[in-house]
């Protein structure tokens, strides 16, 4: 969030998509890879050791915790840039290029109201939301190849294709996807693997988990800018920052406080929310001219206006939502046991 706000004002100014502030851009590179670690721990954890994984079930649960943020999302975008469209005398007729921003599966966001760099609103954050589909639909494959006794193995595995032989296969091939992002899914099976055949105390698990995200805030950036290079030792802070906080580490409580549990809670809607708040913000301080000096300012009130939008979209948008899903997928599974 804090880095694209940095990006939006350059291209609203510009307009260029830049930063002056690269180090913020490497700080949102290590959020989106513990985010991708995170789900890996997750799923593969779910499905790892189960007989049989109810499929269609799990790709309910996603459909429902996914999509729905995501149509709000582009509703809210096609107003804004609507409106936008009209005060700047702009066509303001739709075309049925916008039934791509609705696709939830790739990244593809045409252009509309004439207006060839609209993905901006998005902050282009929805080039994750591919990875993420890729690593559910993966999760089948996965699942044959690595299931109970043969997950720690087969995860070790992965992750030596991924480092040694996938950079040369990448030279010859021309993938859709940068196929070196899926490493850190597996870093979050590799976790999920190992939390149990390691004993920590919760004492050495703060003290190591400050110390890995010091690091990674003050020492990081300066030797290992490449977040998704499969060479870059960051790749192991973030599986020692998430091993960590598998065994318990809080940091003596801190990151129980309920501003973090609800931040943690609400860290969805944030993600896909803050871009076309902050855009919105921006478009319109841009309308009354408003002076450079007051864009500090502008962009702190665009962070708690963008806290406040997501928690109400996490309550009234995710929850409901998510509750509704589960309640599909009992129907489906009473009605297949029936």
């Amino acid at each position: 969030m804090f880095s694209h706000s940095i990006y939006m004002y350059h291209h609203i100014r510009g307009p260029k998509w830049m930063t002056t502030t690269p180090i913020l851009s490497f700080y949102a590179m290590i959020g989106v890879a513990m985010f991708f670690s995170i789900t890996g721990f997750l799923f593969w954890g779910k499905v790892s050791k189960d007989d049989n994984p109810n499929w269609i079930s799990l790709f309910i649960n996603r459909f429902f915790r996914i999509v729905p943020l995501i149509i709000i999302n582009v509703i809210c975008i096609v107003i804004v840039y609507s409106f936008y469209a009209w005060l700047s005398e702009r066509n303001t007729h739709i075309s049925y290029d916008l039934i791509y921003w609705f696709d939830f599966l790739n990244n593809t966001k045409k252009q509309f109201n004439g207006i060839s760099s609209a993905w901006v609103a998005t902050a282009g954050v929805y080039w994750t939301l591919v990875y993420e589909w890729g690593f559910y639909f993966s999760l089948p494959i996965l699942w044959m190849l690595g299931r109970k006794n043969r997950s720690t193995a087969f995860t070790i595995g992965l992750i030596f294709l991924i480092i040694y032989l996938l950079p040369g296969l990448v030279q010859q091939i021309s993938f859709y996807v940068r196929p070196f992002a899926f490493l850190h899914f597996v870093i979050g099976m590799l976790v999920w693997e190992v939390k149990n055949k390691i004993i920590i105390s919760k004492k050495v698990a703060d003290v190591l988990l400050l110390f890995s995200v010091g690091y990674i805030l003050f020492f990081g950036y300066k030797t290992g800018e490449a977040v998704y290079d499969t060479s870059s030792y960051i790749n192991f802070f973030i599986f020692l920052i998430l091993l960590l906080l598998s065994k318990g580490a809080d940091l003596w409580g801190v990151l129980k406080f309920r501003i973090f549990v609800l931040l943690g809670e609400a860290s969805y809607s944030i993600y896909i929310m803050h871009g076309v708040v902050i855009f919105t913000l921006l478009r319109i301080a841009q309308y009354l001219n408003v002076s450079d000096r007051y864009i500090p300012f502008l962009f702190l009130v665009s962070y708690v206006t963008t806290y406040l939008v997501s928690i109400m979209t996490y309550f009234y948008i995710e929850k409901p939502f998510i509750f509704h899903g589960k309640k599909i997928v009992k129907l489906y599974v009473k009605n297949e046991r029936d």
